[in-house]
């Protein structure tokens, strides 16, 4: 009886320790009630826990996006769009603005008639109000998708961090950033984008497609990295999709022998005076006047990508890839199409876009290398040789013609070593030389960082005595890192306080939303109190010239700009646009000179910009216009006009000696060219 006995519990012991099914029924046959209750509350209060950390995340990611990304009012590409969906609203005044008179790209966005009637309803500075908080609201959705689709698990947290606080700049002359707070198509596009390849990671075809789709109708440019990305992924898992690139090539080219808008565009080359225009003054949709910096960062950006690449595998891998599939074939076609050959189609559509999803890939795609390399050898030295150049690549320290050279190089030798861990070649480096390759890397950044915040000191101290432009902090890298070291402070904290780091968060939230409007006072006074008095005595239709930009015009006396650099950016989309706004900057030269912009241009004298104008030269002007021009605002002194005040000074800048000084005036004088006759 003994021996049976002892019999059965070697086998009962063999069941228990080889049988799967056994060894669960033997756990459940001696497991006591209060131990299930017991881990059922700890699985709740890990989910519960979970859940805490990420609405911390969540809410640390939204103060430093808008911190990041406060609002200034609409400009640059801000005011095309506000004009356009203005003038929706009345097509009679606004129709023969030089911007809209040979058309524009207005007509392949769904942007501007969804801006007309929320300006209809609520007004010009309400609805775009309105518009670039639920932009920044659709970002933040994105960007949260697409980030934990790329970095699983709280890792995904600081991916989301890093791609709230850090510019993701694309393209020349840092005109354009993923993510950038300025009210136009694009973001919104980027941000639709953002979302459908995030639904698309999860293999959720349909939410993929209808958010892409929908981000096409609202900018077709930004949302074509979208679509080439997602045809990438899904080639490189079916490659027979391939033939689809040359039937795909085959059919934009029919479309373009029948003459359908834009594809007929790829018929027609820029001449050389109209080529002229569109590099005078948007230089940077051609790659080849971009800064040396801006290659350098593309570099960086793509070198960063195809190291998350190496390091990933699955849909995250083919994600890495096909962005900088996307980007590559983007800046390949623009260097060979526009600056090449200058196809009117390629430099209109500037393809080289494609690359703002790689910029921001990249941002994410850092904390995947970071993952991956940490416990490896030479891992270090890999991630910050490939961070670096980033920081290093952010102006005013890439004004330096050294920083790209030592920014490319670090790139290159960043993914060169992060290849050959990936192929267990790593350099068999000790800790104390792999700490000397991240020190010696870490310099260049960190003085970037350092004169970053010596530049705004300078910049504050210059402000404070001469000038009433807003300042925007966080222009700065250096402060940018700061505000990025206090959000994964709070992150840390939420992981063991969460509640704290919550409070403390939306306490940082009020405070950001009490900042968030950036505009200026002369800004605001454009945007909110039009139409104004004094352009009472003006045919709706009479176009005016008022100083470089043409806001003042449209928004605050709602009437058409006779020229200005606004319009300039028409140039790219209308050779006769270009013709006729080169024909207008020369007739207003003598008042407003409109010379082409790069970021090397110089400012004029201040004795010359706020020289009293002579009659004879306004009559001069209105003469050559040949009654196209109704009137002339100036903001210096004339002998004669009406003169008039604004409760708010508008801003201007120009050269003292050797310094740039700032400087504003709340005193103008309208001349109507009809008073002027014979004068």
């Amino acid at each position: 009886m003994g021996r049976t006995h002892a019999a059965g519990v070697t086998f009962v012991g063999k069941a228990f320790l080889w049988n799967p099914l056994a060894n669960s029924l033997m756990l459940r046959r001696v497991e006591q009630p209060g131990d299930l209750t017991a881990r059922r509350a700890a699985r709740r209060a890990g989910r519960k826990g979970a859940v805490d950390v990420a609405l911390a995340a969540a809410l640390i990611g939204a103060a430093l996006f808008l911190i990041t990304r406060r609002y200034l009012g609409l400009h640059g590409d801000a005011r095309l769009y506000a004009f356009m969906a203005l003038a929706r609203t009345d097509p009679a005044a606004f129709g023969a603005d030089l911007f809209l008179k040979y058309g524009s790209q207005d007509a392949y966005s769904a942007f501007s008639p969804l801006y007309a009637v929320l300006i209809g309803a609520f007004g010009l500075n309400a609805a775009s109000l309105i518009l670039m908080l639920a932009s920044q609201a659709v970002w933040l959705i994105g960007a949260w998708l697409l980030t934990h689709r790329l970095v699983r698990g709280a890792a995904g947290h600081a991916a989301f961090l890093l791609a709230a606080a850090i510019n993701a700049s694309y393209g020349g002359w840092e005109v354009l950033h993923a993510g950038e707070a300025v009210l136009t198509a694009r973001p919104l596009a980027e941000r639709l984008t953002l979302i459908g390849l995030a639904l698309l990671l999860s293999r959720r075809w349909i939410g993929a497609a209808a958010a892409l789709l929908l981000a096409a109708l609202f900018h077709p440019v930004m949302a074509l990295a979208g679509f080439a990305a997602a045809f990438v992924m899904l080639a490189l898992e079916r490659p027979r999709l391939w033939w689809l690139v040359p039937v795909g090539a085959a059919t934009g080219l029919g479309l373009a022998l029948a003459g359908i808008k834009p594809f007929a565009g790829a018929l027609t080359i820029l001449d050389g005076a109209w080529l002229a225009g569109v590099v005078g003054h948007n230089g940077f949709v051609l790659p080849s006047s971009w800064l040396e910096a801006d290659s350098a960062r593309f570099a960086a950006q793509l070198a960063i990508c195809a190291a998350a690449a190496l390091w990933t595998d699955g849909a995250r891998r083919r994600l890495f890839i096909a962005v900088s599939v996307a980007a590559l074939a983007g800046l390949l076609t623009s260097l060979v199409g526009g600056d090449g050959v200058h196809d009117a189609l390629v430099v209109q559509l500037q393809t080289w876009r494609l690359a703002w999803l790689m910029a921001l890939a990249a941002l994410p795609g850092l904390i995947v290398v970071l993952l991956a390399l940490r416990d490896r050898p030479a891992g270090w030295p890999a991630l910050a040789l490939l961070g670096a150049p980033l920081i290093i690549l952010t102006r005013p320290f890439s004004d330096f013609a050294w920083a790209w050279i030592a920014a490319a190089l670090m790139s290159a030798a960043g993914l060169v070593l992060a290849g050959l861990i990936r192929q267990g070649r790593a350099p068999d480096w000790s800790a104390g030389r792999s700490r000397i390759v991240v020190e010696l890397a870490l310099v260049l950044p960190l003085a970037a960082a350092v004169d970053s915040l010596i530049s705004f000191a300078q910049d504050l101290a210059f402000h404070a005595q001469h000038g009433v432009f807003s300042l925007d902090p966080v222009g700065f890298i250096g402060i940018r890192l700061a505000l990025l070291a206090a959000g994964l402070g709070l992150l840390w904290l939420a992981r063991r306080r969460p509640v704290a780091a919550t409070l403390i968060t939306g306490a940082a939230l009020v405070a950001v939303g009490a900042l968030w409007d950036a505009r200026t006072p002369w800004d605001r006074f454009v945007e909110t109190a039009g139409p104004s008095p004094v352009a009472a005595g003006l045919a709706p239709d009479a176009a005016v010239l008022w100083g470089d930009e043409a806001a003042p015009t449209w928004f605050l006396l709602r009437r058409p700009a006779y020229v200005s650099a606004t319009q300039a950016t028409g140039l790219l989309f209308s050779r006769d646009t270009a013709t006729e706004w080169a024909r207008r900057a020369a007739i207003a030269a003598p008042l407003v000179p409109l010379a082409a912009w790069s970021p090397k241009t110089s400012l004029p004298t201040c004795a010359a910009r706020e020289a009293p104008v002579a009659t004879a030269t306004l009559a001069g002007v209105c003469a050559r216009a040949g009654g196209g021009l109704s009137a002339i605002v100036l903001d210096r002194p004339a002998a004669v006009g009406a003169a008039f005040t604004s409760p708010a000074a508008e801003p201007y800048a120009c050269t003292a000696g050797s310094r740039i000084q700032s400087r504003w005036s709340q005193r103008f004088v309208l001349v109507r060219c009809a008073d002027l006759a014979g004068k």
